[in-house]
């Protein structure tokens, strides 16, 4: 199973999902046998769970700030504080709470101003390597493949792996969630 977000935020609506019902998801996953596991793992067929449990990957697409933001009086700190409502944030806690729910989870990034416009895009992706998650193409601009041509499908998708695997080099970016599932 492939469970996608796109935003944390305070309320729920399309494609927004509240901090506290994300928690919620995550506490009734885990109480009903769910464990996550990579993308990688899911790609390459080395899924690994315990016995008795059900593997899922947990996706984000677009990169929004409220995936994995800072409290804003902590940006000049040498390591900022993460704003406890983010979705990286929580995945963390419930990790450290729930030593058998892995810390996995692909955030699938567009180009530009990734995790919002703080100026720490490029820290927030290695820090994400070093977390052990995991980072995938979302295309440059968010095109819909479906009605683009192949030239823009080719430049979109290769300008953002490009720029990716620039800030972590030697990162495997090896999937591509689609804009608008086209």
């Amino acid at each position: 199973m492939l469970i996608m977000y796109h935003s944390i935020q305070d309320k729920d609506g399309y494609m927004i999902r509240s901090a506290d019902k994300f928690r919620e998801d995550l506490e009734r996953l885990y109480a009903e046998g769910y464990r996550p596991i990579s993308m990688a793992d899911y790609i390459n067929n080395t899924i690994s769970v315990g016995a008795g449990y059900t593997p899922f990957v947990l996706t984000f697409d677009d990169g929004h700030r409220t995936n994995y933001q800072f409290l804003e009086d902590t940006l000049e700190n040498e390591e900022p504080t993460l704003d406890p409502d983010s979705a990286v944030a929580i995945l963390i806690d419930f990790h450290e709470r729930y030593e058998d729910f892995d810390l996995k989870g692909i955030f699938y990034l567009n180009g530009g101003s990734r995790f919002g416009k703080d100026g720490l895009s490029e820290y927030k992706i290695k820090k994400l390597i070093e977390m052990g998650l995991e980072i995938g193409n979302h295309t440059y601009g968010h095109e819909d493949l479906g009605k683009a041509s192949v030239e823009t499908i080719q430049k979109t998708i290769g300008k953002n792996q490009i720029e990716l695997q620039a800030i972590v080099p030697g990162v495997t970016i090896n999937s591509l969630a689609l804009s608008f599932g086209g």
